[in-house]
């Protein structure tokens, strides 16, 4: 299964986008490595990317001082509706090893538009 997005956009508890400067992140699995359409096109702020996945990756992000998340949305990238998620588990962690469910989405209706917010609204972290 394929799937693909051309940014991800994390906010803090107060609505201010979280910096993609102040983050490591890393691919820890999936199939897809070509460098055009990698897991960092994710985070490089330009819709004109996208990270295209055969393989269900996860990505993982660290943010050296912390961040509390409370919203966040991706958008659509160029081609294949087909291809835009519809279910997903956003997981936080302190340690990097006990995993905590911020959210979780299933089945839900995106926006068919391309380079385009997956939603109207962003997705809010309830924890």
């Amino acid at each position: 299964m394929l799937f693909q997005i051309s940014e991800l956009i994390i906010r803090d508890e107060d609505d201010n986008v979280i910096s993609n400067n102040d983050t490591y992140h890393s691919h820890t699995s999936g199939l897809h490595d070509d460098s055009n359409e990698s897991y960092d096109k994710a985070l490089d702020s330009n819709t004109n990317t996208k990270w295209l996945d055969i393989g269900k990756g996860d990505i993982t992000f660290e943010y050296p001082n912390g961040k509390i998340v409370g919203s966040y949305m991706y958008k659509t990238a160029n081609d294949f509706n087909a291809r835009d998620p519809i279910s997903w588990k956003l997981e936080g962690s302190n340690d990097n090893s006990n995993w905590t469910t911020l959210d979780e989405q299933t089945n839900i209706d995106i926006t068919t538009n391309r380079y385009a917010n997956a939603q109207n609204i962003f997705w809010s972290v309830t924890i």
